[in-house]
């Protein structure tokens, strides 16, 4: 099948055509520079912008399957994000491609009660809990072909967002933070594992109009962390950011604002239940979290001049 990607140049994105290439499917990307998104050989570039319809539609003509992997910096998602999304609802309309979207927790507020299915009524506690909220009824209403993939926080090769930054810090030999609770249980998705259940999504029969959670290894912040300074051969060394401490800070900061305004979900995190994926497709993708961890600290290690989001 042909598959567009749009935001190949992304953490999500480079890794969703590495999977779709894995996979044996014909894969269109949609960057703005085919040089600095540095795509493997045979991936067919369209030069575009995501902002505008009419360049996701020439991008994702003739494909099955769009796979929507934007993502605007944190701090301007109130902003940014809806025009980014009708943007793409309206180029995947004109084709007839499958709009295949990243969901998230955000829009479930504060966890504790168990797992949560795909049957959980959003409850947002949070303005980017709210809007998350907000972009997926918009999928859902905008008369297109779609599939929702639910996702836990995510680490792994591209990514550069807040699970890199203990990568970065066990490489240097500096303490790690961490916003929430150290031992509160966590799932934590490795992003290659991510992107392959999106292709599954992209191209599977009968997904439209569906949503399937995809849980992450479960661990603890101060477990996930400890083994990435194991694993560099360092010495754990990690401490938890009080939410006070990021609501003060998030009057100056506007990465740290956001971070503060979804603060919950790291003092009481929401875990997934995955047991629709399962039925589905078979087995959840999940790399073991010895090996991932082994292989995101190789992908850091070969970028020293690498600048983290935020």
């Amino acid at each position: 099948m042909r598959i567009a990607i749009l935001g190949a140049g992304g953490g999500l994105g480079r890794n969703v055509v590495d999977a779709a290439i894995a996979a044996g499917h014909e894969v269109v990307a949609l960057v703005r520079d085919a040089k600095r998104a540095d795509l493997p050989a045979g991936v067919r570039t369209v030069l575009g912008d995501a902002t505008i319809a009419d360049d996701v539609a020439r991008a994702t003509e003739g494909s099955g399957a769009a796979m929507y992997c934007v993502n605007p910096p944190l701090e301007t998602w109130l902003t940014t994000f809806r025009p980014l999304l009708d943007a793409a609802i309206e180029g995947v309309k004109r084709g007839g491609a499958r709009l295949v979207f990243p969901a998230n927790v955000w829009i479930y507020g504060r966890g504790g009660a168990g797992p949560v299915d795909e049957a959980r009524a959003a409850s947002p506690t949070s303005k980017r809990g709210w809007l998350r909220a907000e972009l997926e009824q918009r999928i859902r209403d905008a008369g297109i072909r779609y599939a929702l993939l639910r996702l836990p926080e995510f680490y792994g090769p591209s990514v550069t967002t807040l699970t890199a930054r203990p990568f970065r810090a066990a490489m240097t030999g500096k303490r790690a933070v961490w916003p929430g609770r150290l031992d509160a249980p966590i799932e934590l998705v490795y992003m290659p594992d991510a992107a392959r259940a999106m292709v599954e999504l992209g191209v599977g029969p009968g997904c439209d109009a569906d949503v399937f959670h995809l849980p992450g290894a479960p661990t603890t912040a101060r477990a996930f962390i400890e083994q990435v300074y194991v694993a560099s051969g360092a010495k754990p060394r990690v401490s938890r950011v009080p939410p006070w401490v990021l609501r003060v800070a998030g009057v100056f900061d506007g990465t740290l604002r956001a971070v503060a305004d979804i603060g919950h979900l790291w003092t009481h995190p929401i875990l997934l239940d995955g047991a629709k994926y399962s039925a589905r497709f078979g087995a959840i993708p999940r790399t073991p979290l010895a090996d991932a961890i082994v292989a995101t600290l190789a992908w850091h290690r070969a970028r020293p001049e690498l600048r983290l989001q935020g």
